[in-house]
């Protein structure tokens, strides 16, 4: 099995082959030209005027030059744009993160005054149990019930708030207030 080096792999090695594979091809093509261009012009002899080689090989070279310049700057200008779409994409999930955040506080806020409330609830109905079998009292109905679910009511039983009431109180702004400053 032939073994490959890494030299095999070099874009730029495998480019110089294919021009210099591109300029044999194209040397092949002139020679047949020419000795088509002999053998059919012998006999013709007419007065050509001379044509001034290096001359011709500058022009060629220069329009060569001029044409990677205009590869080049396209080059440059393609990458500009996709910078700029990328730093756009960057803006906007920087944003839908923010977003999110906001979101989650708002989320633990709402479970934080939720678990403060059961909380309250809790120690009250204790408190009320405390003073019960502090006076004795042989009545085991609690003084005080926990508040019951009702249908408004979240997943824990405490009424569910707006997303204004929520903002209102908090002292911060809320998401929409901070996209309006960006």
């Amino acid at each position: 099995m032939p073994t490959t080096t890494q030299r095999d792999h070099d874009p730029r090695s495998s480019f110089l082959s294919v021009v210099r594979e591109s300029q044999a091809a194209v040397i092949d093509v002139l020679r047949v030209w020419s000795d088509i261009g002999q053998q059919l012009t012998r006999d013709l002899r007419p007065p050509i005027a001379r044509i001034d080689l290096p001359d011709a090989i500058d022009r060629a070279f220069d329009v060569a030059e001029q044409t990677l310049a205009a590869q080049r700057q396209l080059a440059r200008t393609l990458v500009g744009v996709a910078i700029r779409q990328a730093d756009s994409t960057v803006g906007t999930v920087v944003e839908t993160i923010d977003t999110t955040v906001e979101a989650a506080d708002t989320t633990a806020e709402t479970v934080a005054d939720t678990v403060r409330e059961r909380t309250r609830q809790v120690e009250g109905a204790l408190q009320d149990s405390q003073k019960r079998v502090e006076q004795g009292s042989t009545d085991d109905t609690p003084q005080r019930e926990l508040r019951r679910p009702s249908r408004t009511a979240g997943p824990t039983g405490v009424p569910m708030r707006s997303a204004a009431s929520r903002n209102s109180g908090s002292g911060r702004p809320s998401w929409r207030s901070r996209a309006a400053r960006r």
